[in-house]
Formats: structure tokens, C-alpha cells, sequence
């Protein structure tokens, strides 16, 4: 789940069932509330910002744009620039590790707010 208000996400753990809890900086496209399912997944990219990023894993398309969560590689997480149209749901590399590690294509992603 990723709760947008607290910007927070708790990626669940198959098979365990098991939580964690990592902080999330939510992107200026903020992703729909609802149930989402991942669609694709890419080991290493560049963000629209320009930032170069690892652990890419998509799973809604709104507002002309793609929302992921992604690691930066400097694990630099900062507030995006507002000027720009971005979803990307950003995290440390830990996290981003954790998140690729346990989502297949299909996983479901729950956003609240």
C-alpha cells in the first residue's frame, strides 16, 4: 500500500504476508486512489526530471504520464522540481530493493490517501 498524505508505502512480503515501511516522495502527477497492478518493470532508466534511476516498476498511467516507484542511483530522494509533469514515486535504494524484490508484473499496488 502507499498512502499519499503520509508518504509513506508498506510493501507486503509474499509469501510471508510480512510488512515494512519505507518513506516515499510522491512526484507532481499524484498517482489515482484505488487498486493498481504493476505493468512493467525496468532494472535502470533516466527519470523525466533527468535523474538516473534503478528499480522502476510501473503501475498506473495518468495525466499523460507514467507513476512508478523508482530509486535514485545517488540515493538523493528529494521533492521534485514543480515546474515539472512527473509520477514517479521516489524512495532509497533499500527500499527500491525491497519494492523490486517482492513485485512481479500483476502485483498489486493499493494508493490511499
Amino acid at each position: 500500500s502507499v498512502s499519499l498524505a503520509f508518504c509513506r508505502i508498506w510493501p507486503v512480503v509474499p509469501p510471508t504476508g510480512k510488512t515494512t515501511t519505507f518513506p516515499v516522495q510522491p512526484g507532481t502527477v499524484p498517482a489515482k486512489v484505488g487498486t493498481h497492478y504493476v505493468t512493467g518493470r525496468h532494472p535502470t532508466g533516466v527519470g523525466g526530471d533527468g535523474v538516473s534511476i534503478e528499480h522502476v516498476v510501473y503501475f498506473e498511467y495518468t495525466a499523460e504520464t507514467w507513476v512508478a516507484f523508482s530509486a535514485p542511483v545517488s540515493d538523493k530522494v528529494a521533492a521534485p522540481d514543480p515546474s515539472l509533469h512527473t509520477g514517479a514515486l521516489r524512495v532509497h535504494r533499500n527500499a527500491g530493493t525491497a519494492i523490486w524484490n517482492n513485485t512481479v508484473n500483476g502485483s498489486t499496488v493499493v494508493v490511499v490517501r
